[in-house]
């Protein structure tokens, strides 16, 4: 504790920072757990409350920003945890079969039947990979499989979509070493 500040004073740093910044610091924090908090096991258990009372606990602590913020944020990680983040619009919508996520700032969907782009979009890159690690452990994956190609979809019969390679690989001396910073 530093000399002079009150235990449960607001910390300005924190309470200035924008909401997306400050959202994704502490997501992070409390899912790559330096907190103690089990999330497969509170998944599991599928107990949102005391998931939330957890975290707030935790933040309460160590962030020290105001209720309206720590309220705010709890809708956000709510939301990230126990729906689809920024694609629960999507996935509610009754006329859309199909999202696919080509990139963290690119949503694909097939709506009556009909391809199209949206304006959904994850907050970064780090967000992306964030929220990819979420469903991949809210549904209990631990492989997630991506295609070394892109495949020629929605191109026009008798058009031509040149093919792009998504994953770099390369061979020295018989061993392969595999790149993925293009999936991002």
């Amino acid at each position: 504790m530093q000399l002079g500040r009150k235990e449960n004073q607001i910390d300005q740093h924190f309470e200035e920072m924008a909401d997306q910044e400050l959202f994704l610091k502490i997501r992070d924090d409390l899912l790559h757990s330096r907190t103690g908090i089990k999330l497969e096991e509170q998944l599991a258990g599928n107990d949102s409350g005391k998931l939330i009372a957890e975290m707030n606990s935790y933040i309460a602590r160590m962030y020290r920003i105001s209720e309206e913020k720590i309220k705010r944020f709890d809708a956000y990680i709510e939301n990230y945890i126990f729906a689809f983040h920024v694609l629960t619009d999507l996935m509610a919508a009754k006329d859309i079969s199909d999202i696919k996520v080509l990139s963290w700032d690119n949503v694909r969907i097939k709506q009556l039947g009909k391809r199209k782009s949206t304006n959904v979009k994850f907050w970064s890159p780090e967000d992306y990979r964030g929220s990819v690690e979420m469903f991949a452990v809210k549904n209990g994956i631990n492989t997630i499989y991506t295609p070394i190609f892109t495949p020629p979809l929605d191109t026009k019969v008798g058009g031509e979509r040149p093919t792009v390679q998504l994953i770099d690989i390369t061979v020295t001396k018989g061993v392969y070493k595999f790149g993925f910073l293009k999936l991002v």
